[in-house]
């Protein structure tokens, strides 16, 4: 087993638990009863798979973490550790990018459009800059949305969504890259 176990989580089903401790994680088949992945195992460490933190019914994708070293420009020898999270294809070891790069820093925050075909993901960065990213349904990113903002829902359309900025509403079109209108 595990040191000291810092996060678990099941499957939807109930079928599978992910364990980790600081560094490790296990999957563990709860109706087989059998381990069906340890980070710890040499065989999984030269596959390079990257950190799970979620699995799906059918054990065929994962929500995953990867770690980032970011360089402040003052001490080159001294890197910030972030993360960088992203959709895994654990049937044929693929990111599915649902992003550039797979990046949206640390997020935080989602909105779900009314039909539910699009999500809009936010991070913030370590210098307190917000990225917004639209992905489809089908998990595929579609654009980055060009507002420094917390976004708070989408409006009538999937093509506006209001932000709360400086104590105001903004009514923003994704598909014009503009701010139509605010109130308060």
């Amino acid at each position: 087993g595990l040191g000291d176990i810092d996060s678990y989580d099941f499957s939807p089903n109930m079928n599978y638990l992910v364990v980790s401790d600081f560094s490790t994680f296990i999957v563990y088949d709860l109706i087989e009863h059998e381990i069906k992945v340890d980070s710890r195992n040499p065989n999984v460490v030269d596959q390079n798979l990257p950190f799970y933190l979620y699995v799906n019914n059918d054990f065929s994708k994962v929500v995953a973490r990867e770690d980032v070293n970011l360089y402040c420009s003052r001490s080159l020898e001294s890197p910030i550790s972030d993360y960088t999270y992203y959709i895994y294809n654990a049937e044929n070891h693929n990111k599915i990018v649902s992003a550039p790069f797979g990046h949206i820093p640390r997020p935080e925050n989602a909105i779900v459009s009314k039909d539910s075909k699009l999500l809009l993901l936010s991070g913030e960065n370590l210098y307190g800059h917000i990225t917004n990213a639209i992905v489809e349904s089908e998990e595929n990113f579609i654009k980055y949305v060009n507002a420094d903002a917390y976004p708070v829902t989408f409006l009538e359309d999937n093509y506006r969504i209001a932000f709360m900025e400086g104590g105001k509403f903004k009514v923003y079109n994704i598909e014009t890259e503009q701010y139509e209108r605010e109130f308060e």
